[in-house]
């Protein structure tokens, strides 16, 4: 459990650097130059990824709760999601309608995912991440002021963006048992 915290924290904590600690931030570009910060950043996203999807599969699950009725709610929800996160720098209409496309996936995420998963690890990681993703919002949002993005949104661009999404929801349900340990779907007998 403390390997999922861990990376929990460490995804968290690299997130919320820029918003919290500019100055911070500032002297790491100039230490490191801008693409040594971000070279930085992503290998400590990567090492937080690789803690949490460690930290997962080596806890054992304590069941909490359990909604029936969550499975294809959890779907659809997906689905959303992955459009928000996919389209988030897209001119679709979606980007117009959203202030935060990307942030407002990983909630949905994180969501859809505590709906189907009712144990103590899950509550851990998408509680975290869903409440993660509020925090960044309002900082963003109280850092930036009113959103000055304008988008030229285009039915083109939405239907590349429900394309995108459906195979990348194909290629989650697929890779999703080595990520998490969990099929989505059962293949054969």
């Amino acid at each position: 459990m403390g390997i999922l915290i861990a990376g929990v924290l460490g995804w968290s904590l690299i997130h919320l650097m820029p918003a919290l600690a500019p100055s911070f931030k500032a002297s790491l570009v100039n230490r490191l130059g801008t693409n040594g910060y971000k070279l930085a950043f992503t290998l400590g996203i990567l090492a937080s990824l690789g803690l949490i999807i460690w930290g997962w599969r080596s806890t054992e699950p304590v069941f909490l709760y359990h909604f029936s009725f969550a499975r294809h709610l959890t779907y659809l929800l997906m689905v959303v999601a992955l459009a928000c996160i996919i389209g988030a720098k897209s001119q679709s209409h979606l980007c117009q309608w959203l202030r935060h496309p990307q942030l407002t996936g990983v909630f949905l995420w994180s969501g859809a995912h505590l709906l189907v998963n009712g144990d103590q690890r899950s509550l851990i990681l998408f509680g975290s991440f869903a409440l993660w993703t509020i925090l960044e919002m309002f900082l963003i949002n109280r850092r930036d002021g009113k959103p000055s993005k304008v988008v030229n949104a285009s039915v083109k661009e939405d239907v590349k963006l429900a394309v995108k999404t459906l195979v990348a929801m194909v290629v989650f349900v697929l890779i999703h048992p080595f990520l998490s340990g969990v099929a989505l779907v059962r293949i054969g007998g």
